[in-house]
């Protein structure tokens, strides 16, 4: 029998192991009409979840939808919900009540088993590496702020003479800025942070400021971000004497 399964980068749908696999090499799988006309999505016994992979392999997008939907309303466990938001994030869906981010949040919070317990973190880290290549910012109230360790980086603004120790060899600033890009579109926010923090040491000037100052900012890390910027515009407009009356 061959396991039908859909694939989003490193991302893979789960098949609850209690449910039945069609097999499609036994007959001709039906034509899109025909699916349609068999599926009742309101009938809680059906198999919501072959329907869908049925309705998407005919690209009938619409039919897929409402089959993975139905296949969380009447059964809501970890398999269920990781398998709809996996397909919301092939159909770019990401953002929204029952798009890839909320559904998947469900399954990590409040539905994930020891038993579903790996398949849940591999496709969310799937869904972030997806989001972040994308350039899709992740609402404050998905981000799990324990695991960022910004916080433990010095503030730009405290003498640190062992800072050069992250990193090899005598890299400038332009170097160290273009290494925090690349590694925050990784996914390391640590070495990110450090790469532009290490590049405001480098060079403290308006580059390297604005660089720190927005990075933090979208890490929500606001009081170093307004530390950078503030320090940014000091460095590039002149100081203001008082007049003399």
């Amino acid at each position: 029998m061959r396991a039908v399964r859909l694939l989003a980068l490193a991302c893979v749908l789960a098949r609850p192991q209690a449910e039945e696999v069609l097999d499609w090499d036994e007959e001709e799988p039906a034509g899109e009409d025909e699916a349609a006309a068999a599926y009742d999505c309101d009938e809680p016994s059906a198999d919501h979840t072959s329907f869908a992979i049925a309705f998407e392999e005919a690209g009938d997008h619409e039919g897929a939808t409402k089959a993975f939907e139905a296949a969380v309303r009447h059964n809501r466990n970890a398999h269920t919900l990781v398998n709809l938001g996996v397909f919301m994030m092939r159909r770019r869906r990401f953002l929204g009540k029952g798009e890839a981010l909320d559904v998947m949040h469900q399954a990590r919070t409040r539905h994930r088993t020891p038993e579903s317990s790996k398949l849940v973190q591999e496709n969310w880290e799937g869904l972030m590496q997806t989001m972040r290549a994308l350039d899709i910012d992740v609402p404050e109230r998905y981000r799990d702020k324990s695991r960022t360790g910004l916080a433990g980086l010095r503030s730009f603004s405290v003498p640190d003479p062992q800072w050069q120790a992250w990193f090899d060899g005598d890299e400038g600033q332009a170097e160290l800025i273009a290494r925090g890009i690349e590694l925050d579109k990784a996914g390391d926010v640590v070495g990110a942070g450090r790469a532009f923090l290490g590049a405001v040491r480098t060079q403290t000037d308006a580059h390297s400021l604005v660089n720190l100052g927005v990075f933090m900012m979208r890490r929500r890390h606001f009081t170093e971000a307004l530390k950078a910027l503030c320090k940014s515009c000091d460095s590039v407009c002149p100081t203001i004497s008082p007049a003399v009356v």
